[in-house]
């Protein structure tokens, strides 16, 4: 569980809750919010990035 301001990301029940409430989020925005909460501190690449989201698809610019 990770939380920040009004927000508690629940991960292992891939839930994001703004003060207790469920925020509807898409998968792949999910999939981002983890990806960057996982390293807080921290500048992500994009490469990182997209290897975590996306890792079996070719995601190209546009």
């Amino acid at each position: 569980m990770i939380s920040f301001g009004p927000f508690t990301l629940v991960v292992n029940e891939r839930l994001l809750l703004r003060q207790g409430v469920p925020v509807d989020l898409g998968e792949r925005a999910f999939d981002i919010l983890t990806t960057l909460a996982a390293r807080p501190n921290e500048v992500v690449s994009k490469k990182d990035l997209l290897a975590h989201v996306w890792p079996d698809v070719t995601v190209e610019e546009g």
